[in-house]
């Protein structure tokens, strides 16, 4: 890879990026694209029900969540990137720096997931205010959010099982608990989700 951000990248030479043989970019850099392709199908979809709707004011503040959250995973893309290939080389870093580019591969992933479950949050309160027409729109978005939510853990979950026993055996015990408590709620949210669909006519 150049020196080129992911993000400015074209939508073909990005893919291409991660079809590559190389550490980076990956699952957490393809989810927080996810994600934000997600957040910003949801956020079209309120402020399209926020012309009809009598609650306008409150769909189209949502709108405007969603669109911090989209920039925020957008920022993530390349954040996990670097992430990861500075955790490719921590062994040959001094101990201070090596703990530093661990602890950076976990939370970036991290982040990506708590973003989605944001995101998803938002659509799953929402989205009885969505017309029946953009119900493919928001199947869509829970779909990207989910997998967003899903790889963004299961990154960090395997970067977390690289750090070292080195007396941070609470901190990893606290992170495996988050890890369980946004994925139980993510379940709740997409099911919830899922039994209220109501997809229509062609799109």
């Amino acid at each position: 890879m150049s020196s080129t951000k992911l993000v400015d990248l074209a939508l073909e030479a990005f893919a291409q990026a991660v079809a590559e043989p190389g550490p980076s970019p990956a699952g957490g850099s393809v989810a927080a694209a996810m994600g934000a392709f997600g957040a910003g199908l949801v956020s079209m979809a309120f402020r399209q029900a926020a012309g009809t709707s009598a609650v306008a004011p409150y769909i189209i503040g949502r709108a405007e969540e969603l669109d911090d959250l989209r920039e925020l995973l957008i920022e993530s893309v390349d954040r996990d990137s670097n992430a990861y290939r500075a955790l490719m080389g921590a062994s040959k870093l001094p101990p201070d720096k090596a703990k530093k580019a661990r602890v950076e591969a976990f939370e970036a992933p991290m982040e990506v997931a708590e973003y989605a479950l944001a995101a998803l949050r938002l659509c799953a309160v929402g989205a009885s205010d969505v017309s029946a027409h953009l119900a493919s729109d928001v199947v869509t978005a829970r779909c990207a959010l989910g997998a967003a939510i899903q790889s963004g853990l299961a990154t960090a979950e395997v970067n977390l099982a690289a750090w070292p026993d080195d007396g941070d055996a609470a901190a990893i015990e606290d992170h495996r608990a988050t890890i369980a408590t946004i994925r139980s709620e993510a379940a709740r949210l997409l099911a919830e989700l899922e039994a209220a669909d109501t997809v229509g006519g062609p799109h």
